[in-house]
Formats: C-alpha cells, structure tokens, sequence
C-alpha cells in the first residue's frame, strides 16, 4: 500500500491510498483540521488525470449546474462512498471545490491554492 498526500491548500488536503496491484485502485480521503473522510475510490490514472483536467480554465459549456449560486464544473466521481467533487469560481475569481455524498448533499467545500494544486501535481 502507498499513500500519496495532494496540498489543497495551506492546510487542507486529498490523502490517495492506492493498492499495490497493477490497477492501483485507489481510496480517496479528504482531510481537513476537523475531519478525516473517506470520498471514495478509483483507479489512480484517472483521478490524477482529472484533478489535473480541473485546474483548465472552466468552460460555461461545462457546467454542471450550481452551488451556493456558483455555476460548477464536475471534476470527479467517485466509486464505494460515491462522493462527487465539483470545482467554481466564486464572486471574488477564488477557486471553490464542493464535495458532495452519495445523497447528493453538499458535505464540504473549500478553498483552493491553484499554485499548491499545480506543484502537487507537477504541472
């Protein structure tokens, strides 16, 4: 087993445990000062790929729907707890990430460090 940490920001981050098969399934866990929770899963490739997909410019075409009036991008869904994790751009151009559960209910949102973001993930 292999644990991965993606910053998020100053304090806030994604810690990856990702199986030591050649699938490398992969459970996703958002840690935060208050809580430890587990998102999900999926195979490694495909949530790098798309959290690096999120840090594009966001496309109104795109758009899932909105959050708190935030018009948002979804950027990952996830298999086992089924979280789903959607990216906006608040009135202030700061970069929102929503998490929601299985029921759909938002359970989470955070600011994002684009710059902590993109160096975590070597872009």
């Amino acid at each position: 087993m292999e644990i991965k940490i993606i910053k998020l920001n100053g304090s806030d981050f994604l810690e990856l445990s990702i199986d030591d098969s050649q699938r490398q399934w992969t459970r996703v866990f958002l840690v935060t000062a208050s809580a430890r929770t587990l998102l999900g899963a999926d195979i490694y490739s495909i949530i790098r790929a798309k959290l690096k997909a999120a840090l594009q410019p966001l496309n109104a075409a795109d758009f899932a729907g909105q959050i708190d009036k935030i018009p948002v991008v979804n950027i990952l869904n996830l298999s086992e707890n089924h979280y789903s994790l959607y990216l906006g751009k608040d009135t202030d151009g700061l970069s929102v990430l929503y998490f929601s559960n299985s029921e759909g209910v938002l359970t989470n949102s955070l600011v994002l460090d684009i710059n902590i973001l993109e160096k975590e993930l070597n872009c």
